[in-house]
């Protein structure tokens, strides 16, 4: 069951180098923290689906520990770890979710809500190249 866990210096250390990694270029943790409104982080249970195809996205999430699944129907898509992150064709398309993602087993994510991924937009424009450059990958493989 999700249950929100609350967030300290190390988790946004984790998430200023995951998102620098992912922008390549440096994104100091306290600077992720004053600007970007929205960051939670989420413990789901094996098996748990936390995005479901055709729903309304309003956010993404990058994963702390543990793994996803994603699939279509039946079709298993991907399995994303540690570091990965997903729901965000959602965001950037403007479209109802592409695919279902359960955690494969526990697992804990940060969601970052649609503030979140604005302030990225702004802040952060290499990050949110790289996230759109992610997403249009992911559509066109699907």
């Amino acid at each position: 069951m999700k249950k929100e866990l609350s967030i300290t210096q190390d988790h946004w250390d984790w998430l200023g180098g995951t998102l620098s990694r992912h922008a390549q270029a440096k994104i100091a943790p306290t600077l992720i923290k004053l600007i970007m409104p929205g960051v939670r982080l989420f413990e789901f249970a094996k098996n748990e689906v936390i995005i479901i195809e055709g729903d309304i996205g309003r956010e993404m999430y990058a994963i702390y520990k543990g793994g996803v699944s994603v699939g279509r129907g039946r079709k298993k898509l991907a399995q994303l770890k540690e570091g990965d992150y997903f729901g965000e064709i959602s965001l950037v398309a403007k479209v109802p979710r592409t695919a279902t993602v359960k955690a494969s087993k526990t697992c804990q994510a940060f969601e970052l809500s649609w503030r979140a991924v604005t302030a990225i937009d702004e802040y952060f424009p290499e990050l949110m190249i790289s996230i759109q450059n992610v997403a249009r990958r992911r559509l066109e493989d699907q």
